[in-house]
């Protein structure tokens, strides 16, 4: 049975996509069948595979609202994708209570037995895609900066959680923060990222990767950080690390079984 979880936050341009991608990729290098289902109608997901025109493909939408197949993309063993189109901003326009449920339904109704792990990337907003994929997940994640201005979209973030687990989705579980470009030696950083771990105390925190551009880059590259090399033909092997810490941290509460290699 597929575990369903959404990568998520109040803001835009936190990393939500840079950390989906590398999740993906450890996920499926470690024996995980993997599906990414990007409802960003932005596309930056999608961007994984090699696209000329978005407005050709067929998103989630178009299976749940017109019962056409959607596209899937295969981006290497084990690891497939449901890529993003302007269609994804109808979900926005349907207010009905029903509307909340369809994508569960449908992801695991169509692709129940087929994947181990489906990680949905989510918009920079607390719409209605947002509960949609909280509806349709066993856990959330969310990346953020450690920044004054993440703490209120972040507070937002984990309301909208709480609701949609007394309404719709008692078994919706918060996974934790990733902490993304983390500077420790910036002690402004440092002490806010203890203030924010206060203030969020009942909720862990997965890991932090620093401001590291490999990490960026290997997006980019269309390859997991582990596999980029940087402009001196080396691995950055502290962000390698970083990442794979909370990856294996992820999959640890999701009680996947990794298959090492």
């Amino acid at each position: 049975m597929a575990q369903i979880i959404s990568v998520a936050h109040g803001k835009g341009g936190v990393g939500k996509t840079t950390f989906c991608v590398q999740l993906g990729f450890f996920a499926a290098e470690n024996g995980i069948r993997t599906l990414f289902v990007d409802i960003d109608d932005q596309g930056s997901l999608t961007l994984l595979a090699d696209v000329n025109n978005k407005h050709a493909f067929k998103s989630i939408y178009n299976l749940i609202h017109d019962e056409v197949e959607p596209t899937l993309l295969s981006i290497r063993e084990n690891l497939d994708l449901i890529p993003a189109n302007d269609d994804l901003t109808k979900f926005d326009r349907d207010d009905s209570m029903d509307a909340y449920f369809k994508l569960r339904d449908k992801l695991l109704e169509r692709y129940n037995d087929q994947y181990d792990l489906i990680i949905i990337d989510t918009p920079g907003n607390l719409g209605a895609r947002i509960v949609m994929a909280l509806v349709a997940s066993k856990g959330c994640i969310a990346p953020m900066e450690v920044h004054e201005y993440s703490v209120v979209p972040t507070e937002k973030l984990i309301n909208v959680i709480h609701k949609v687990i007394k309404l719709f989705n008692p078994n919706l579980e918060f996974l934790g923060v990733v902490f993304n470009k983390f500077k420790p030696a910036r002690k402004k950083e440092q002490d806010l990222k203890e203030q924010l771990i206060k203030a969020f105390g009942e909720f862990s925190c997965l890991g932090k990767m620093g401001d590291r551009g490999a990490i960026a880059n290997s997006v980019t590259s269309k390859m997991p950080v582990w596999e980029y090399k940087t402009s001196s033909n080396r691995i950055d092997k502290i962000a390698s690390e970083e990442v794979k810490s909370i990856c294996k941290n992820i999959f640890s509460k999701l009680k996947l079984t990794l298959i090492e290699r």
